[in-house]
């Protein structure tokens, strides 16, 4: 959930692909990217759900990634786990 309606920009780096769908539109598809930052811009609305699902792969090596926010009034960041629910929480 945003803490704000703004647009928001995604950044995810992983060391062997990732892909970002947020409300069931692929934002981010680096599924065959290894090693870098891929962002995208999204709108997103405070106070509202919005399924996000983060796929993410590891071929060889140590495993790496990470989901990071950024806006207008925000640094980028970690996105925190507060910010996060699983489908259940939210259906009740």
């Amino acid at each position: 959930m945003a803490p704000s309606t703004e647009e928001y920009t995604l950044h995810v780096l992983a060391d062997d692909g990732s892909r970002v769908f947020i409300d069931h539109e692929l934002l981010i598809d680096g599924w065959d990217y290894c090693c870098g930052e891929l962002r995208s811009q999204v709108n997103l609305t405070a106070g509202t759900f919005h399924d996000l699902v983060l796929e993410y792969k590891d071929e060889t090596g140590s495993a790496q990634v990470a989901l990071q926010w950024s806006s207008a009034s925000m640094r980028k960041e970690i996105v925190p786990s507060s910010r996060l629910y699983y489908a259940h929480d939210i259906a009740g």
